[in-house]
């Protein structure tokens, strides 16, 4: 509950900057002209903005730097910041921003836009020509476009990661490298959107048509990428409730495997984009049971040699299958790897991969610490022990991470202590000498 009165009171701080200098702008420079052209402009940037994409986990941008960038070529290198400034403030007609429960998140845009935007058109105005704009000065202008969009891109990044870390520090927040592919398009939107200024002030109003199609194509290319990415993320929960439906185990096991997967990752420096993989492919590790008889599934005991090996063999075809699905391919080996850190063969190439050894150890440590029909949960401790005693497959370096993040953060898993291990045990061999 104390962070949101932090969150209103940054939000609110970085709005009223964001008002203060526009104004003085507008009270030193006044409105560019063309104004109407600007109001236009400043519409679509509206536009854009409100129709942001979704790139990362938590993570919306939008393609409305393009608009910063044509703004700042029709009014000239002297009114290029107001121009930025102009876009900015725009947001705060944004339809939500009176709505109570998200006017601090909604606020704190406007001020981080605007303050983006005015940093973006100042950088521009140094490859701005004085006078008139001709041929020659295009590929000046494209660069400049290309190198403000970009500045405009890591201003609003940073401030945003700054407001996340500050107003909800539980919240993970992707690192710069890892939305890479959104930074290279959004620059090339910027680089676009200044040829866009340069062709209204070499041609005239009549390009103005043209100009607002080349900006809905831009933002439905540029949405294409998150599109992409949702439809990846809706296969992976449609395999997980498939597998979920097969196996009632499975769905807290998964979930529990991903968070010792993440926590594992983090602790050995995996960036956004690899704890992603990690965390999809701990909740489809179990995808092959989709094959497998539900006899088997549902059988009450431990499976004979035979049966783990018919088990394993359906398991297998599943994953083949699957693996011809390009973005689930990595996924499918990380976990086909995991069998073999699991088995007693070697290593392929001598050593396994820091991906399955992570999974291996996740689902080894729920394994051990998870009760089933057939067998108690042991202790905390007596899983690390297993553990360890597995370091020479594991890696003694996923091992002691593993153990150190759940250790430090306090959980708990498994039984409580070894009295009631053998308690359980105890129940077990009665239950099966009665059946």
């Amino acid at each position: 509950m104390a962070r949101r009165p932090a969150g209103a009171w940054l939000s609110a701080s970085l709005l009223a900057t964001a008002v203060t200098v526009t104004v003085v702008l507008l009270v030193l420079r006044g409105i560019p002209d063309p104004i109407l052209v600007m109001i236009l402009l400043a519409a679509v940037f509206v536009v854009l903005d409100s129709n942001s994409v979704e790139v990362g986990t938590r993570v919306q941008l939008s393609s409305s730097a393009m608009v910063v960038s044509t703004a700042a070529v029709i009014v000239g290198p002297g009114d290029a910041v107001v121009a930025g400034a102009l876009m900015g403030i725009a947001t705060i007609l944004h339809p939500d921003l009176a709505v109570p429960s998200r006017w601090p998140t909604l606020a704190a845009n406007v001020g981080q836009l605007t303050i983006s935007a005015m940093a973006g058109a100042w950088v521009f105005s140094a490859f701005l020509p004085s006078g008139a704009i001709g041929a020659g000065d295009l590929g000046t202008i494209a660069t400049g476009g290309l190198i403000a969009a970009v500045v405009y891109d890591s201003i609003n990044y940073l401030m945003v990661a700054q407001y996340m870390a500050r107003v909800y520090p539980s919240v993970r927040f992707p690192r710069w490298l890892t939305l890479s592919a959104s930074h290279v398009a959004l620059a090339i939107l910027g680089l676009v959107g200044a040829l866009l200024g340069a062709a209204y002030v070499m041609v005239g109003p009549l390009v103005m048509p043209l100009i607002v199609i080349t900006y809905a194509v831009g933002h439905i290319a540029f949405a294409g990428q998150a599109q992409m990415r949702g439809a990846h993320e809706s296969s992976v929960r449609g395999l997980v409730k498939a597998i979920e439906a097969m196996d009632g185990y499975t769905k807290g096991h998964t979930e529990r495997v991903a968070h010792f997967v993440d926590m594992t990752g983090r602790r050995l420096g995996f960036d956004d984009r690899r704890l992603d993989r990690m965390r999809w492919t701990a909740l489809i590790h179990d995808v092959g049971k989709m094959a497998v008889p539900p006899e088997l599934l549902s059988r009450d005991g431990a499976l004979t040699p035979e049966e783990q090996k018919t088990m394993w063999r359906h398991m297998a075809a599943v994953e083949t299958v699957l693996a011809e699905v390009e973005f689930l391919k990595p996924m499918v080996e990380i976990t086909r790897d995991r069998y073999r850190v699991l088995a007693d063969g070697p290593a392929p190439g001598g050593v396994f991969p820091v991906e399955a050894r992570i999974l291996a150890a996740a689902d080894q440590f729920d394994a051990l610490t998870s009760a089933r029909s057939y067998r108690s949960a042991v202790t905390q401790a007596r899983a690390f022990d297993g553990l360890r005693s597995r370091a020479d497959r594991l890696g003694s370096d996923v091992v002691e991470a593993l153990i150190g993040v759940i250790t430090e953060s306090g959980e708990t898993y498994g039984s409580p202590d070894e009295a009631s291990t053998a308690a359980v045990e105890h129940l077990v061999r009665e239950r099966a000498m009665r059946g």
